[in-house]
């Protein structure tokens, strides 16, 4: 080795490619290593880990814009001459005072008489700033630059992703049979455009590579039921030991970040808002093996000078160009002698061009189509004069999977769109097994089935309606949960509203609506900060200010409706479970509301909707329109009120009205919105409106005071067939989930797909025309003896 024995400061990729040199040398020097930003630090100062914490709480800002700021202070070459660096100092005295920073003295004194060597890095002001101090310390520094050597470079050109993959793979297996190690062979620049085609070659040619680790720890059960248990007020060593199982890895990460952050004395609700933050900052090191090909960056390029590296996606963001978007415009840091954007980007330019002139067994390719749009090659190609190699032509032999899936391709693009392939006619074969892809769900093992799912299971009337809707569905969102629901504002904005009429309902006289709607509205906002990192804009904002003032018209007209009713009682959010199957099933429900007399012998039921529901009781048999059919079912399962006669069941639309043109005014359009929609019971619609129809959409008489044919009515019979069809719905549902009977069964009604257009699993399913059922499309009450067979 050519460096004095002392310090060497460099990446950690270049301290392993040295102690690897080292290794088959089989020498033994006195090395310390150390990054360049460790040495700044220990020069200099350091933040302690907990200190964005503290930041945070003492300017009231978010956990991650105090780490901004943090990381813009250690960005400071030691000047603070500039608007943003006298604020900068301003946080270094607060950190200071807090005890929040940290120096080394002892590092500092012990450091003389030592050899400083720095590998890897750009002639940076950064760079020159650490050496100052190294220089004043009265230390001996080498910076060796290496001589520039231009090789005869060439780039291979590609129409499409698949086929740069191809050949990049057909090298691969050209150096293995040279007898190259694995571990000399290098993919260089990947970036997520490329995943599905990589995976696909790795396991088609069964040639080993290092991933890197997607991991995330928000999505785990345990970080949710870290969280959980945070919210039910529990302390983190109690949470510990409740979490602790035979695989600790994701509670470790756990309570490393309590013990970083100094976190174990606080009380855990006070820190429930740093931990989206906190989570994010959990990483997991990928596993390392040998006689395995590595994935690298274009930063690694350097160290990687004696490897066979195969650089792909030589595009225009090749080269990164970083924007002046940082903390510290260019501007201001050049008068706090720090690095410009400008600076950095010729370095990084300059750096790339000279790992590419390193390296005699680098392979550069290039793709023009990535994933249905264009890539445009780097220009460094034609700036360094790198030779263009066009490839057109597929090589078969090589892996017979790929050529199949080839082949394929190709015979879809004859039978489509004629374009003929002369690769497709010379080596096509029947053996082929074209378009004989069987999408069917093929099944679980029932016992395994049975040891994985909670007990009791439960079910609710979401589950029901998607599974009637399609079983393979059902599977997809709660027995693989392969779905990611995040909210819509619409869903956000109705949550809102719900919250505050449940407000307005149960506080009665000391309702404050200013005061509700300004919790309410807080807790919309901390929700989704919390649990998805998504802050408000300007747009969700107006929409909720206009949601707020809407509400406040539906309570006036609620209030108005209160005086001609005699149901002066009311019950919100109403839990009921059913336990069935001798406990093994409980299903769950939820009553927005519940109007009833004082000695409970009447009830009405009211849903409030903010989307476009129906108060259709069509195609009940098919379990479609379940949801107010399975509150009686829940009512009618209720101690409180199973007895009690059923005045009515309804929906009602509190969404925002956008006035028509000649329907008279905004305030009577709204009136006419928050009619009750839905069935009535003619002997008791005295209770539910005294005026007989003038809150109720779907009630009215005749002069006669006889009920018009266009009204929407019930009798007890039906109560108790609605209550009947719900306990079968609810038996066929349960049966056919511990079955595992999972098959792909979408429906078309009266020629219409109920089952597939929003349905976020058709990625999955790849359903035809055969896994569809056709179905006639069935009124309520309408007389069909094999209808429920």
């Amino acid at each position: 080795m050519d460096f004095l024995e002392g310090y060497i400061i460099c990446p950690n990729k270049a301290k392993m490619d040295i102690l690897e040199k080292l290794n088959q040398d089989n020498n033994f020097f006195n090395y310390s290593f150390m990054t360049l930003e460790d040495l700044k630090r220990r020069l200099t100062f350091k933040v302690k880990q907990n200190a964005v914490l503290k930041l945070s709480d003492h300017y009231n800002i978010k956990p991650e814009i105090a780490d901004a700021y943090i990381n813009a202070l250690l960005m400071l070459n030691g000047s603070y001459d500039s608007k943003k660096g006298l604020f900068l100092k301003e946080i270094y005295d607060f950190l200071l005072n807090s005890n929040l920073i940290e120096t080394d003295i002892i590092f500092i004194n012990s450091i003389k008489n030592h050899n400083f060597t720095f590998v890897g890095y750009d002639d940076s002001l950064e760079l020159k700033y650490v050496i100052s101090l190294l220089t004043d310390a009265k230390v001996d520094v080498i910076y060796p630059f290496a001589t520039l050597n231009l090789l005869h470079l060439s780039c291979h050109y590609f129409p499409i992703i698949e086929d740069e993959v191809a050949y990049v793979f057909r090298q691969i297996i050209k150096l293995i049979q040279k007898g190259i190690n694995l571990n000399d062979i290098k993919i260089c620049n990947l970036d997520s455009d490329y995943n599905f085609v990589i995976k696909k070659y790795l396991e088609a040619y069964k040639i080993p590579l290092e991933l890197p680790q997607n991991k995330e720890i928000e999505s785990t059960n345990i970080y949710h039921d870290f969280i959980n248990h945070i919210k039910d007020g529990k302390k983190y060593q109690e949470i510990v030991e409740l979490l602790k199982s035979n695989d600790n890895t994701i509670l470790n990460k756990l309570i490393e970040v309590i013990n970083a952050y100094k976190l174990y004395d606080n009380d855990p609700k006070d820190d429930l808002k740093y931990w989206p933050y906190l989570a994010k900052k959990i990483s997991f090191d990928s596993s390392k093996y040998d006689n395995t090909i590595e994935l690298i960056g274009m930063d690694e390029l350097d160290f990687n000078k004696n490897k066979y590296v195969f650089l792909l996606n030589f595009n225009l963001d090749a080269c990164k160009v970083i924007k002046d978007e940082r903390f510290i415009l260019d501007e201001e840091a050049q008068a706090l002698g720090l690095d410009t954007t400008k600076s950095i980007n010729e370095w990084t330019k300059a750096k790339l061009c000279a790992s590419l002139n390193q390296n005699p067994n680098i392979t550069i390719t290039y793709s023009s189509m990535h994933s249905f749009k264009a890539n445009n090659p780097s220009p460094l190609i034609d700036e360094l004069n790198i030779e263009k190699i066009k490839h057109n032509d597929y090589e078969v032999g090589y892996n017979k999977v790929i050529d199949d899936l080839y082949m394929a391709k190709k015979l879809d693009d004859y039978i489509k769109y004629n374009e003929k392939n002369e690769i497709l006619f010379k080596y096509y074969y029947d053996g082929l097994g074209y378009n004989s892809y069987d999408n069917k769900y093929k099944g679980l093992n029932k016992e395994v089935f049975h040891n994985k799912i909670r007990k009791p299971f439960t079910l609710s009337y979401t589950d029901i309606h998607n599974y009637f809707q399609c079983p393979f569905k059902y599977y997809c969102q709660k027995i693989l949960r392969i779905d990611t629901f995040t909210p819509t504002l619409d869903a956000m904005l109705g949550s809102f509203a719900h919250a505050i009429l449940e407000d307005f309902e149960n506080e009665n006289d000391s309702f404050d609506f200013e005061v509700s709607s300004k919790l309410r509205f807080e807790d919309e906002k901390n929700k989704a900060l919390e649990e998805r990192l998504y802050e408000f804009s300007a747009k969700d904002i107006f929409y909720f200010n206009k949601m707020k003032e809407h509400i406040k018209l539906v309570i006036e007209e609620i209030k108005a409706h209160k005086n001609h009713t005699s149901l002066n009682n009311t019950l919100c959010e109403k839990k009921m479970d059913v336990s069935l199957y001798d406990g093994n099933l409980i299903f769950k429900g939820f009553i927005d509301k519940l109007w009833y007399s004082s000695d409970k012998s009447y009830v009405a039921i009211i849903d409030y909707k903010t989307g476009k529901d129906k108060e259709s009781l069509d195609n009940l048999i098919y379990g479609e329109n379940l949801q107010l059919p399975v509150y009686i079912y829940l009512l009618k399962n209720d101690s409180e009120f199973k007895h009690a006669n059923l005045v009515g069941f309804y929906l009602q639309k509190i969404n925002i009205v956008l006035p028509k043109k000649g329907d008279g005014s905004l305030e009577e359009q709204i009136q006419k919105n928050l009619r009750l929609e839905g069935y009535t019971h003619p002997d008791y619609v005295d209770y539910i409106d005294d005026n007989r129809g003038e809150y109720l959409k779907n009630y009215k008489e005749n002069k006669d005071t006889s009920v018009s044919k266009s009204s929407k009515i019930f009798n007890d019979k039906d109560v108790e067939d609605l209550f009947e069809l719900v306990s079968k719905k609810v038996d066929e549902t349960y049966n056919g989930i511990m079955n595992a009977n999972f098959d792909i069964t979408a429906k078309r009604i009266d020629g219409v797909n109920i089952s597939c257009e929003y349905c976020p699993f058709v990625d999955c399913c790849y359903k035809t025309d055969k896994d569809i059922v056709e179905l006639k499309g069935k009124k309520w009450k309408e007389e069909d003896e094999n209808a429920n067979e």
